[in-house]
């Protein structure tokens, strides 16, 4: 009988607002998990990592803004399976302020970014984990 393997994997992702717009991240199209979803800026935490530290680093990253955290928004749990894993993803929604005015994306990742009235969001390819919080 195969053990299957089980995993922790903690996620931050950050909501950015300014004049009733929310920052949204578009994926490149060859993302392996989930090309061209529309999602908030974040990722995964590193080992030994605080997950303050990690949303703050993720955004610089992705978007080089300069953020501040003003608080944990929610936190979302879910499982799923991989070939010969189980997989618990806990994701971390911290609610940021940002004074810079110029997104710089890391074009690794993302293909383009929007800022966009809440609305507007529900009419785009968006990330699951989002479809939740709108």
């Amino acid at each position: 009988m195969e053990k299957i393997k089980k995993k922790i994997k903690i996620l931050a992702n950050g909501i950015i607002q300014k004049e009733n717009k929310f920052l949204l991240l578009k994926r490149n199209l060859n993302d392996v998990d989930s090309p061209g979803e529309w999602e908030f800026p974040g990722g995964f935490i590193e080992f030994g990592e605080d997950p303050k530290e990690g949303i703050i680093r993720e955004v610089k990253e992705e978007t080089s803004l300069n953020v501040e955290i003003i608080s944990i928004y929610k936190i979302l749990s879910k499982e799923y399976e991989k070939p010969g894993k189980k997989i618990h993803l806990i994701r971390i929604i911290y609610l940021l302020k940002t004074f810079d005015k110029k997104v710089k994306l890391n074009e690794r990742e993302h293909e383009d970014y929007k800022w966009l009235k809440k609305e507007e969001i529900k009419n785009l390819n968006i990330s699951d984990y989002l479809k939740n919080l709108i």
